[in-house]
């Protein structure tokens, strides 16, 4: 039997989800064990675009404006939340982040920057 709730594990917002539960997402999407194959091009097209030009998207244009990006990001309040799979020709990674801050949507660039140039190092980039 399956059981549903009325709303997510935070705060009972029927559209929330944790960054873990994001992540997860995101994993089962990317390795093929979510989307049927007829609909993969479909929803990873969906993902790839952004109307706004802001945290994740915003701080990866910084330091690495030739990665690949397919993301889904909301505000609500003081939350601020977005997650994506970042595609570099060397690597690739998963995010998913929330900050209830007012100045959250700035923290979330830097955090995207900080990871970025990471990965760059890590990977023999911009060392």
């Amino acid at each position: 039997m399956l059981a549903i709730r009325n709303g997510s594990p935070l705060h009972q917002i029927a559209h929330g989800a944790t960054a873990m539960q994001t992540a997860r997402f995101y994993y089962l999407a990317y390795t093929g064990q979510l989307v049927a194959p007829a609909y993969r091009d479909d929803f990873w097209e969906l993902l790839s675009r952004s109307a706004f030009e802001s945290k994740f998207v915003k701080g990866l244009k910084e330091v690495n404006p030739d990665a690949k990006i397919y993301r889904k990001s909301g505000t609500w309040r003081y939350f601020h939340a977005d997650s994506a799979v970042v595609l570099d020709e060397d690597y690739r990674y998963i995010i998913a982040a929330i900050i209830e801050d007012p100045r959250g949507e700035e923290a979330l660039v830097r955090l995207i920057e900080a990871i970025e140039k990471v990965m760059q190092q890590r990977h023999g980039e911009g060392a």
